[in-house]
């Protein structure tokens, strides 16, 4: 896997992200180079700790029953990271049901 790729991944995990201050897309948001064929694309919990809650249902009555505008972008993100891989790997991608 070229740097290329990796780096296209983080940015589409980055375009997925949401912004409020930048922390959590800017800084949070990384990718690493495990093996030739490995990356590991992460978000630091240390430097984004309210991350999880981003994507998560809004369940707190301080939100008066009003749903998270965010709710599942993780699972946005990864979608099209396996899609954008499987595109430039020369893979398929198949999604469960």
């Amino acid at each position: 896997m070229t740097n290329r790729t990796m780096l296209t991944a983080l940015r589409i995990l980055r375009q997925h992200s949401p912004v409020r201050t930048g922390n959590l897309r800017y800084n949070a948001t990384n990718a690493e180079r495990i093996t030739t064929d490995t990356i590991s694309l992460y978000i630091d919990g240390d430097i984004a700790p309210y991350a999880p809650f981003t994507n998560e249902p809004w369940i707190s009555p301080k939100w008066n029953g009003k749903k998270n505008p965010n709710e599942g972008w993780i699972d946005r993100a990864v979608e099209d990271i396996v899609a954008h891989l499987a595109a430039e790997l020369d893979g398929e991608w198949r999604k469960q049901q």
